[in-house]
């Protein structure tokens, strides 16, 4: 059986490793949050240029424009579906779909990163909470320790 003062600390144990996990998820979430940060200035480069070439010179129908996305914004989880594929558009009608699926993309690329921000701020508060916990377990530890020491004396 657990003496009564070792319980504080092998709960604070517990909690300590909780947190190194709840840090590892937040730190894998910022690299996903730096990843489509990335996207999105990608999308946000291929939104000036279209508009820029799309405001410049007006394009017939033999001429193109394309739209090439990295392939890691291409694979991003959650949106892949969404991806503007590496196409040639050229046309009146093909330059306001490929406009559409600019501008949707960029939506659904800030859906993401807010979902993501959203749940990064949840974990970081978890560790926060599980850390004071921890240290408050600790501090039960070496009061409880700390008895049997005034009791000896």
């Amino acid at each position: 059986m657990i003496s009564k003062k070792a319980r504080p600390l092998i709960l604070s144990l517990a909690f300590g490793l909780t947190s190194v996990v709840l840090g590892q998820q937040a730190l894998r979430l910022e690299k996903e949050r730096a990843l489509t940060d990335y996207c999105e200035s990608v999308n946000l480069h291929n939104i000036i240029l279209f508009s820029r070439v799309r405001d410049s010179i007006e394009l017939r129908n033999d001429e193109f424009f394309d739209v090439d996305l990295p392939i890691v914004c291409q694979a991003l989880p959650g949106i892949a579906n969404q991806a503007v594929p590496a196409v040639s558009i050229g046309g009146e009608s093909r330059l306001t779909r490929l406009e559409n699926e600019l501008d949707s993309y960029a939506v659904e690329l800030n859906k993401l990163d807010d979902g993501k921000a959203r749940l990064q701020r949840n974990i970081i508060l978890g560790l926060l909470l599980f850390n004071v916990v921890a240290l408050l377990l600790q501090a039960v530890h070496l009061y409880e320790d700390s008895k049997d020491i005034d009791e000896h004396e």
